[in-house]
């Protein structure tokens, strides 16, 4: 989304089961086998679920940086988007050594965001940097792959600071419901590592993507979801309850009035799991 636009709920379920239901007029004793049911939540709190989100958000925020570029004299554009960190490979000075602080020269990271946040206009951004706000520290980076059917790309860049990185997860098990964690950078740096949290409303949901504002009509795999994403958050990590990367957020739908909220889009983890083993195999 950068810095442009991209395109209550209320489920009544009524359920009627002459077939579940047992009526006993004899003895005037009526049992409902489905309204009935139990379902046995333990000791679950509001409280236990805050925390779990809080500790979650805490062990993942900084695997999700701020990627941009400044392109062009008059008018000059900046762009802002977000990436998630997924691999990181240690550089040793002395490889014939073992690993250890005194010997570590920097480390190389692999991060995943959209291919739209890279791109300026039809082609790859100039002076593409990520932006650490944990540190303040804006480093120099490049796109190493793109997909053109598919809005992702990968980044790479090099530093000596330690970053942990996102465990992928299994974007299939994903149920309408399933508790979601979005973390970006919406509007701008001053809004760095932003966290929301919603529910997956539809775990497969396929979409005809703009592929370089042509007039494709190929249909790719989103998870839709009504966490709360704007612009700067493209890129961005979806997570799940427990911390795995989920989805990349990408786009989301307003309505030509603004009059359409909460829905979000996300490209699925399997997806990402698909370019990174396409990139690796070049």
């Amino acid at each position: 989304m950068k810095k442009r636009i991209f395109y209550t709920l209320i489920i009544v379920f009524t359920l009627i089961s002459l077939s579940g239901c047992m009526f006993l007029f004899r003895d005037k004793h009526t049992e409902n086998n489905v309204i009935t049911k139990k379902i046995d939540v333990g000791s679950i709190t509001v409280e236990d679920l805050q925390t779990l989100v809080q500790e979650t958000i805490a062990k993942v925020e900084n695997t999700v940086i701020a990627i941009t570029y400044t392109e062009g004299v008059f008018p000059q554009t900046t762009s802002l988007g977000s990436g998630v960190i997924i691999e990181r490979h240690t550089v040793l000075k002395d490889p014939t050594k073992p690993e250890a602080d005194d010997n570590i020269d920097y480390y190389d990271y692999l991060v995943v965001t959209n291919r739209h946040v890279v791109m300026y206009k039809t082609r790859l951004a100039r002076n593409l940097k990520v932006y650490l706000g944990n540190v303040d520290l804006s480093i120099d980076a490049s796109c190493v792959y793109y997909d053109r059917n598919v809005d992702l790309a990968l980044v790479n860049f090099k530093s000596t600071v330690y970053l942990p990185v996102a465990l992928i997860g299994d974007s299939t098990t994903l149920k309408k419901g399933s508790f979601a964690i979005a973390l970006g950078n919406p509007y701008d740096l001053s809004f760095y590592s932003s966290a929301t949290f919603g529910i997956v409303s539809h775990p497969l949901r396929y979409l005809t993507d703009d592929i370089f504002n042509s007039t494709s009509t190929k249909e790719n795999v989103y998870i839709q979801h009504d966490v709360a994403i704007n612009s700067g958050n493209s890129g961005g990590g979806l997570f799940d309850i427990y911390g795995n990367l989920i989805g990349i957020n990408t786009m989301k739908i307003i309505g030509q009035d603004n009059d359409i909220e909460n829905m979000g889009f996300s490209i699925p983890s399997e997806t990402v799991k698909q370019i990174v083993a396409k990139y690796k195999a070049q």
